[in-house]
């Protein structure tokens, strides 16, 4: 799938209810599960209410599909376990983590779905 296509699939499975999905850390770190849904062409991401360990958030974040562009080609690379990615994705979007899950996530059900 390219960028528009996840993006929209992340966009209808949310759309029709919200969801819980964990990070997907390289290290040796805990996945910590967050909640996904939708409003209007946004994805929002907020605190786990039913799995744990959750993430911390403060706030709600939104990530727009220009966020998520972003980051998109940086999964694979990320997934080959590249050295020092994490750095420079950070430095692009403050939500990478969410959106390396969202596209894990995307690639694992839609591959059953599709």
């Amino acid at each position: 799938m390219n960028p528009s296509e996840t993006w929209q699939y992340i966009l209808t499975k949310a759309n029709s209810r919200s969801f819980e999905i964990p990070t997907t850390p390289q290290n040796k770190r805990i996945p910590k599960w967050f909640s996904v849904s939708r409003n209007a062409d946004y994805i929002i991401v907020a605190n786990a209410k039913t799995n744990t360990p959750s993430v911390s958030l403060k706030n709600e974040r939104r990530i727009t599909f220009g966020d998520f562009e972003s980051i998109f080609d940086y999964y694979e690379i990320r997934k080959n376990g590249a050295k020092g990615i994490s750095k420079e994705v950070a430095a692009k979007s403050m939500n990478s983590a969410y959106i390396f899950a969202l596209i894990d996530d995307a690639y694992k059900t839609a591959a059953i779905s599709i």
